[in-house]
């Protein structure tokens, strides 16, 4: 399906049918990511522009771990001066990043520490 969106003689005359008529789509852009380009089809990946971005690296390590902070506390309804992580905590999660490069695994971890610092407002929130 998605092929044929992206072919602009098929998109501009796309039946679509959950809403049961034909639409326009010829003026759509699509967004696509992916961590690896090697399980996405040949004929799609031909159609698409593919910008590599790179790994999270150290040097911006601690400003994501701030900006997940403020954010986890937000979603709570919790200013986020009410958390913060020690050195030793924030060693141990670079030590950790080394190993699995996940942003979704370094969330959790942060999401944890959070909730072991005595945040029991948060269990039913991340749990």
């Amino acid at each position: 399906h998605l092929l044929a969106l992206l072919e602009p003689g098929e998109s501009k005359n796309w039946y679509d049918s959950y809403l049961q008529t034909s639409l326009n789509l010829s003026a759509c852009s699509f967004l696509f990511s992916a961590n690896d380009t090697v399980t996405i089809p040949k004929p799609l990946l031909s159609r698409l522009n593919v910008i590599q971005m790179p790994d999270l690296s150290l040097k911006y390590l601690d400003r994501y771990i701030k900006n997940t902070i403020e954010q986890l506390s937000d979603d709570v309804g919790l200013d986020e001066h009410f958390f913060s992580l020690n050195s030793s905590e924030i060693s141990v999660l670079k030590e950790n990043w080394g190993e699995h490069k996940c942003l979704r695994t370094l969330k959790r971890q942060i999401q944890f520490l959070m909730v072991e610092k005595d945040a029991s407002l948060l269990q039913s929130r991340f749990h």
